[in-house]
């Protein structure tokens, strides 16, 4: 049986119920520079260096299993972007809270429920990559910085379950900061006029 090889995070927002289905809506690309490069290796030498490698596993309200890193992998990579246009995740601050994270589970594949004796484990991992990527399934973020890791305490806790090593194929990674989409002025009325009809289609039930 052929072994698949890991590919880089394209699906992103899986602690916010986004789908992983692929967008239809056209993407622009994210144009890779030599200054994005050169941000690239001075986030991936600092996180190597100053940030931990280890994380407890929890699981969200909503039955998201994840791995809970030091928020520090935010507030302190974001500004060696500087980019006033680069945002934490929107995940900061929601209900739940996540913070800076490793998504190990999916809503859907914690069907069983995880025992006591494996959450609130820590977790360790390498960092592998900086990336900045153009998500294939959130419309309204043009790209996405965040780091890749390897864990192999993860995908053995996903074998156990019967489950792929890896979500979708994709490399764990730790999202730290988001560039909102220009919207174009049609965007925009299509999403309105979408609003609208499930506003008039909720009160006609």
């Amino acid at each position: 049986m052929e072994t698949k090889i890991n590919t880089l995070p394209t699906l992103f927002g899986k602690c916010l119920g986004l789908s992983l289905e692929k967008d239809s809506l056209p993407v622009y690309s994210s144009k890779i520079g030599p200054r994005d490069e050169a941000k690239k290796e001075a986030i991936l030498s600092f996180a190597k260096e100053h940030l931990p490698q280890k994380g407890l596993l929890k699981i969200s309200s909503k039955g998201l299993v994840y791995v809970d890193v030091s928020d520090r992998y935010i507030s302190e990579l974001l500004p060696l972007l500087e980019d006033q246009k680069i945002e934490p995740p929107p995940y900061m601050g929601t209900e739940d809270f996540l913070g800076a994270h490793i998504t190990a589970l999916l809503i859907e594949e914690n069907s069983e429920g995880l025992g006591a004796e494996e959450l609130h484990q820590e977790i360790d991992f390498t960092i592998t990559g900086c990336h900045k990527v153009e998500p294939q399934n959130w419309h309204e973020m043009q790209e996405v910085w965040c780091l890749t890791v390897e864990s192999p305490q993860l995908e053995e806790l996903r074998l156990k379950l019967s489950l792929s090593p890896h979500i979708e194929n994709q490399m764990f990674h730790i999202t730290f900061g988001v560039q909102k989409r220009f919207l174009s002025l049609a965007d925009i009325l299509e999403e309105r006029h979408e609003e609208i009809l499930l506003k008039h289609v909720s009160k006609s039930l």
